[in-house]
């Protein structure tokens, strides 16, 4: 039989391949065998640690585990709590400049007390102009009437007086925190490995950088504003968060951007996360009319004799306060607000080893503790008054410690906390003592309340949702 010309072929390359690897030196085959196997092990050990983690959903593929969690990560996480697990999620962090850090520190914050005269001024205008002025039942869009109360009343503090009123700038204020989740959504169904290429391109990412160059117009208009000014000696700078970064931007660089961008920051975290809690709050009382009338009763017997709301009034809110925690608690705005990624391996005092590159979460308390299923709005106000420290911080809203991480903890505690605190308790004190709210229909209940939207660990309140909502009249 005569050989076949392809066998014959395929044994000289071989050989000649065979040939070439000789020619290698010694040292050089031994070296790319030791990387090699030094990769693969690095692998193995990986995966070897991490298969000591308890997994939800084993029986699923990658795939279906990622649909399983953008579909709603609170499900899973309560389930992975039931395992004992710790599971790795990832997390883009909003890390705010530090020229914003340090101005709400230094410059809003302490002059909170000065300027909680001006907000309260704010809410009433804010309200007079997005509820009904009569004492007919009115339908109003929540998220819609919530977004505008907040991007009016944050508008004076952001950006100023001057242009906080124009529609233009609130729409971009406010679109831009729909916009932003509009474009978040889009870029997470699209395949990580596509982003790069994709994500420029979405329709929602370019809607979301329009409005953010319509914002940048904004801000080069009363920096302009401003600069002229400054050159008047007799010229009263107001308090407001664009002269305060004024004052501490190095004008040799680019202070257009950094004011833009600061405004992007303020807006991501005042606004949208204020907004949500505002919803929250409206779509529980709207459920649990038996809580009103003592809130309001509460709010009366703290104002002013003129009707102004005090200074005092933030702290000695103390049913409201415990009404906003509870709301927090099963309601949240974030189930995972505590996230911390391993930089190094680090071994718990139960001997678990969290290996470098890990991710680590603490979520919302009702989904690890069966004693809050149960909704009490008045819990923690019953809890201080069971104290024996009544003056004390614990058990309130604005806390931020080792077991309560809705603000953030330690280094990472939100900085406009304060201010977003004030600013709700104002707005929620004169909604309450103004208004009567309710669902359509009057049905009652939490299982009657709107439900959450959840796309993987985000969690929202749904939108356009309608309400009731009706001005008490005005006693003679």
């Amino acid at each position: 039989m005569e050989p076949d010309a392809t066998d014959s072929k395929a044994t000289g390359l071989a050989l000649s391949g065979y040939a070439l690897l000789r020619q290698i030196p010694l040292s050089v085959v031994v070296a790319a065998f030791i990387v090699t196997g030094s990769v693969y092990f690095q692998r193995f050990r990986y995966k070897s640690q991490m298969a000591k983690f308890p997994i939800i959903l084993e029986h699923l593929s990658n795939e279906e585990r990622r649909a399983k969690f953008l579909a709603g990560a609170k499900a899973l996480y309560k389930d992975g709590h039931q395992k004992g697990l710790e599971e790795t999620y990832t997390y883009v962090d909003i890390a705010f400049l530090p020229q914003v850090v340090d101005t709400i520190k230094r410059d809003l914050t302490p002059k909170l007390t000065n300027i909680t005269s001006k907000i309260c001024e704010e809410v009433d205008a804010a309200l007079e102009t997005y509820l009904p002025s009569h004492n007919e039942w009115t339908e109003i869009n929540a998220s819609e009437t919530a977004l505008d109360i907040v991007a009016k009343v944050s508008a004076h503090l952001f950006i100023g007086s001057s242009v906080a009123n124009e529609q233009g700038y609130l729409d971009c204020t406010k679109n831009f925190t729909v916009h932003l989740g509009e474009a978040t959504k889009a870029i997470k169904v699209t395949r990580v490995w596509l982003r790069p290429f994709l994500a420029p391109r979405l329709p929602e990412v370019k809607r979301l950088l329009e409005t953010r160059r319509k914002l940048r117009n904004y801000v080069k208009r009363v920096m302009e504003e401003r600069e002229a000014k400054m050159k008047d000696p007799n010229w009263d700078p107001p308090d407001d968060m664009m002269q305060w970064l004024l004052n501490r931007t190095d004008r040799s660089k680019d202070t257009l951007e950094d004011c833009t961008a600061a405004q992007v920051l303020l807006i991501l975290g005042t606004i949208n996360a204020s907004m949500q809690t505002l919803i929250a709050i409206l779509h529980t009382l709207a459920v649990t009319p038996e809580y009103i009338e003592p809130l309001r009763e509460e709010i009366r017997n703290t104002l002013n004799a003129d009707g102004s709301i005090p200074v005092s009034a933030m702290k000695e809110f103390g049913k409201l306060d415990s009404y906003f925690k509870e709301v927090g608690m099963h309601f949240p705005v974030i189930i995972e607000p505590y996230f911390r990624r391993v930089r190094k391996g680090y071994t718990l005092s139960n001997g678990q080893y969290l290996p470098p590159g890990v991710a680590i979460v603490i979520v919302n308390p009702l989904v690890t503790d069966r004693e809050f299923e149960t909704f009490d709005g008045f819990r923690h106000y019953k809890l201080r008054e069971m104290s024996a420290q009544k003056d004390k911080p614990q058990h309130r809203w604005l806390i931020a410690n080792e077991t309560e991480f809705r603000w953030g903890y330690d280094n990472h505690v939100c900085p406009g906390r304060f201010y977003a605190h004030n600013l709700l308790k104002i707005t929620l004190a004169r909604l309450i003592e103004n208004y009567e709210i309710k669902m359509p229909g009057d049905v009652t209940g939490i299982e009657a309340r709107y439900k959450m939207v959840e796309f993987g660990n985000v969690v929202m309140e749904p939108r356009d949702k309608p309400l009731m909502i009706r001005r008490i009249p005005k006693e003679a």
